[in-house]
């Protein structure tokens, strides 16, 4: 069953890991709490969800994945960056170009095709 938590993110969200270009697609809160591989993913401090309106959270671990709510959000420039970087290690072409009008349709966009992230 999903968090309190995980009810004030914007599905669908990415988790940037620490360290990592690569990003983890996440559609919705019963992905997030119910996906064993994500579960036990080794989570460090650093790691972020960031949801479809750019607001970021920190995630935490005890038995469980939990979502913390931070402050911080990210712009579309950030985001746009951030799936750039991930298109090109996944050796996509012509990701200079790459632009959405918002975060959500961003990520729709980016993960609407499974070769674009990897599946837990």
């Amino acid at each position: 069953m999903p968090s309190r938590a995980t009810h004030s993110v914007q599905w669908p969200a990415i988790i940037k890991l620490y360290a990592d270009d690569e990003l983890l697609f996440i559609s919705d809160a019963a992905q997030f709490a119910g996906d064993d591989a994500l579960q036990q993913t080794h989570i460090q401090a650093q790691d972020m969800l960031i949801d479809s309106s750019g607001a970021v959270h920190s995630i935490s671990k005890a038995q469980t994945l939990e979502l913390v709510p931070t402050d911080s959000t990210l712009s579309l420039p950030d985001v746009e960056a951030l799936l750039r970087l991930h298109l090109s290690n996944n050796g996509s072409c012509c990701v200079s170009k790459f632009y959405a009008p918002s975060v959500r349709e961003a990520l729709l966009s980016v993960f609407a095709c499974p070769t674009n992230f990897r599946q837990l």
